[in-house]
């Protein structure tokens, strides 16, 4: 009993020292991908304010259904609605 108990625990402090020396840290310090451009910031309300008109509201309508004949056709067949 005691045999398994000291291999759970060096498995667990393996797997533990594994994690530590696969993983890559990055300090504060380290903005080269920042001053590169590979990370830019993602502005949801820029996006937003930009294709409102363009993008989104022609896209809903496109694939927009009317109430009330999706209410129609979950009440005739609930699973092919």
């Amino acid at each position: 009993m005691k045999l398994k108990r000291i291999a759970y625990l060096g498995l667990i402090a393996a797997t533990v020292v594994a994690v530590g020396f696969s993983t890559t840290y990055v300090t504060g310090a380290d903005v080269s991908l920042l001053e590169k451009g590979v990370k830019a910031k993602v502005d949801s309300l820029a996006y937003a304010n930009e294709n409102y008109d363009s993008i989104l509201i022609p896209y809903i309508l496109e694939n927009s259904y009317d109430l009330a004949e999706l209410d129609a056709a979950i009440i005739a067949d609930p699973l092919a609605a």
